[in-house]
């Protein structure tokens, strides 16, 4: 059953096809998915896309942890909370908020062996508070083995996100020991959603 409704008030313009109602909002040219109950139509919730400016802050937002998803020699997958930070890098290509995410972990750890033979990666974030949104980037990895200097100065700034300015040299020289790695995210599609929650 696919059918499509004027919302002349609202200017909005929606197609229903079970119980998913997705439509597009002709005053911002912006998807927006919306939730019903039955075939009678009626919106209980919407929800807004994020702008790029939003995501970045967002993805730096307190403490949230990324939920790292990686692929396992058979196939399947394997996931994670990881700590995170934004980083400008060196940028070509890509898509999105324009910086790659950046995290330590030890060099023989799954995710890091399952990085080096597939590349291939995805990362959810999400606020778990009403009216609750999220970010999920899919993208590429790449492992560095760079220099212990290196290594500490980003494992600080990250330690300082997490466990504050207090710990964050102590936490850093932990995250930073010999066998530890850096990768590097590129994003190349980029998903967000915000006031899931919320009413129209």
């Amino acid at each position: 059953m696919l059918c499509t409704f004027i919302i002349s008030s609202s200017g909005w313009r929606l197609t229903f096809a079970g119980s998913l109602l997705r439509g597009l909002c002709h005053n911002h040219r912006k998807l927006h998915t919306c939730y019903i109950f039955s075939e009678q139509v009626k919106i209980i919730a919407i929800m807004a896309e994020m702008s790029k400016k939003e995501i970045k802050k967002f993805l730096m937002q307190g403490t949230f942890t990324g939920k790292l998803t990686t692929v396992k020699k058979d196939g399947s997958c394997h996931i994670v909370p990881i700590w995170f930070v934004l980083d400008d890098g060196i940028r070509r290509g890509g898509s999105g908020i324009g910086q790659d995410i950046i995290f330590t972990t030890d060099g023989t750890s799954v995710k890091a062996k399952n990085i080096q033979r597939d590349n291939r990666v995805s990362i959810c974030v999400d606020d778990q508070t009403p009216p609750f949104s999220f970010v999920i980037v899919y993208g590429t990895a790449r492992i560095h083995h760079c220099t212990q200097n290196e290594l500490f100065k980003f494992a600080t700034k990250i330690a300082q996100r997490y466990m504050g300015k207090d710990n964050a040299e102590r936490y850093g020289r932990r995250n930073s020991n010999e066998g530890e790695v850096l990768v590097r995210i590129k994003p190349t599609r980029i998903l967000a959603e915000k006031d899931i929650a919320g009413w129209d």
